[in-house]
């Protein structure tokens, strides 16, 4: 997360991305793509305080990428 945080602050307009820990698409954005009109909110906890909310960011993009070459599908996380 140190990183996306580096980058953003580096350059605010950049995009970041989210990669399930699966090899399997997120269902809800799946289902319902987001866009940057209407975006889904990601709420992220670390390891040390899961029972917290450590960081909040916007997914503005939605991309499948499990019928290729069995790559996982990414999302694209806004500013």
């Amino acid at each position: 997360m140190v990183e996306v945080l580096t980058s953003q602050l580096e350059n605010p307009s950049g995009k970041n991305y989210l990669q399930p820990f699966k090899n399997q698409a997120i269902a809800m954005l799946r289902d319902e793509p987001p866009r940057k009109s209407q975006s889904a909110c990601l709420y992220l906890s670390t390891t040390e305080n899961l029972n917290q909310i450590c960081y909040t960011a916007e997914i503005i993009r939605w991309e499948d990428k499990t019928s290729y070459l069995g790559l996982v599908a990414s999302a694209w996380l806004g500013t």
